[in-house]
């Protein structure tokens, strides 16, 4: 899982893991924390996914739906910025599905079950474990559900917690090492070309700001925090914040009777009247 933050010594990635169902291991839901622990499947760039899915007569792990819908959000909500989360998006799925136990010989005929989770224990599984579950919800159909990355609940950065803030950061912080290396490295490290960095990025940050992918961007050159000696070995440090935009994860109402609205009982034209 590590390599996962290390692509090529700059770039991070993430990945799709399946819970496994084989042969009954997680039949039980509640099971499923503890076997994610028991096989350490906790990585803050890590999306871990129960159950299987089940479409017509076929049968897909539910990564090989995740990627796509990822990307699908992405070019059709994100404008091709991970800032929109995959969670409570449609998924091309008839059932949720784990197999049973007791898997015959080479060539048997695998046997499932389907799974309903309930909201309380897809909102159990994602918020209290980290686990994106598929859940049904009204006439609104099978949605893929949970924001959590897997490192959830080991971690109280907000970073870290939310799959689309993680990506968000991660987006960022690989384009700039792409676009740097493509035109700023190697180049004299004077005032010109760390006002043209700053000042280039900071436009794309605002353009990001604009389309609502992020609450904040902003890049700067700090005096204190690039020392004689590394810019003598000509390392320059530039200092990105990011206001990453969190999803609406709860939703509360707070309903309060009108009492004010008793006034409209009474006739209030026949009252001036007399």
């Amino acid at each position: 899982m590590a390599a996962v933050s290390d692509v090529n010594g700059c770039f991070k990635a993430r990945f799709a893991a399946d819970v496994s169902v084989w042969d009954g291991v997680n039949r039980n839901p509640n099971d499923v924390p503890a076997w994610k622990v028991a096989n350490n499947m906790i990585h803050e760039r890590a999306d871990l996914l129960y159950t299987k899915l089940k479409l017509g007569s076929d049968y897909f792990w539910y990564s090989s739906h995740w990627g796509p819908l990822q990307q699908l959000v992405d070019a059709t909500l994100g404008g091709n910025v991970p800032y929109v989360s995959a969670s409570n998006k449609r998924l091309q799925m008839d059932a949720a599905v784990v197999m049973l136990p007791g898997i015959g010989p080479p060539g048997a005929r695998i046997i499932y079950e389907e799974k309903i989770l309930s909201k309380a224990t897809a909102e159990y599984l994602n918020i209290q474990a980290g686990v994106v579950v598929p859940l049904r919800w009204g006439t609104f159909g099978w949605r893929s559900f949970g924001n959590g990355t897997s490192l959830v609940p080991n971690t109280g950065d907000v970073v870290n917690m939310f799959t689309a803030v993680r990506r968000t950061f991660d987006f960022i912080g690989n384009t700039l090492v792409l676009t740097s290396h493509g035109v700023w490295l190697d180049m004299p490290g004077n005032r010109r070309a760390i006002d043209s960095l700053t000042n280039s990025f900071n436009a794309w940050g605002a353009s990001l700001h604009a389309q609502g992918a992020v609450l904040a961007f902003r890049l700067e050159f700090r005096h204190d925090e690039n020392f004689t000696v590394d810019l003598l070995s000509g390392k320059f440090t530039f200092h990105v914040w990011i206001g990453g935009v969190v999803p609406m994860q709860w939703i509360h109402f707070r309903l309060e009777y009108d009492v004010s609205s008793l006034e409209t009982l009474f006739d209030t034209s026949a009252q001036l009247a007399a």
